[in-house]
C-alpha cells in the first residue's frame, strides 16, 4: 500500500507541476502530503475493519513520513552530510582493498621466488635463508 501511495504521489507531482526550480517545494509537498493523507486513511480503515496488526506499522510509517515532510528545510544539509560520509567511506574502503591486494601480491611473489629457488640446480632447502622460508608461511 505504501508503494502505491509513493507512486501516486510521484504521478501527482509530475502532473500538477513542471520540473522547474521554483516548483521544487510544491512538488515535494504534493508527493509527501499524498503519502501522509493516504497513510492516515489507511490507519482509519484498518481501525474500522479491526485489523489491529496493521495499525502500529502504519502509525510508524505516518510518523516517519510526517517527520520527513516537516523537515523539508533541512534536506539540503542532510544530503550534503550523507554525500560527504559516502565519499569518505568509499575512499577508505578503496585504500583498504588496495592495501590487501598489494599484501596478496607480495605473498604471491615470495611463493613464486621460493618455488624457483627450490627448483634450481644445486640449491637445497637448507641453503635458503630462514627469513625467506618464514615469510612463506
Amino acid at each position: 500500500m505504501l508503494i502505491v501511495l509513493y507512486i501516486l504521489g510521484n504521478v501527482l507531482k509530475n502532473v500538477l507541476y513542471k520540473d522547474l526550480p521554483e516548483n521544487h517545494r510544491k512538488r515535494f509537498l504534493t508527493k509527501w502530503l499524498t503519502i501522509d493523507i493516504g497513510v492516515v486513511l489507511a490507519v482509519v480503515i484498518a481501525y474500522l475493519l479491526e485489523w489491529w496488526c496493521l495499525i502500529l506499522p502504519l502509525l510508524i510509517a505516518l510518523a516517519l513520513s510526517l517527520i520527513w515532510t516537516l523537515s523539508y528545510s533541512k534536506h539540503n544539509s542532510l544530503r550534503a552530510s550523507v554525500k560527504s560520509w559516502y565519499l569518505v567511506g568509499s575512499a577508505r574502503i578503496k585504500t583498504i582493498l588496495k592495501k590487501k591486494e598489494s599484501d596478496n601480491d607480495n605473498k604471491k611473489t615470495v611463493t613464486v621466488l621460493l618455488k624457483e629457488i627450490e627448483s634450481s640446480k644445486g640449491v637445497t632447502k637448507e641453503s635458503i635463508p630462514p627469513t625467506i622460508i618464514e615469510s612463506k608461511k
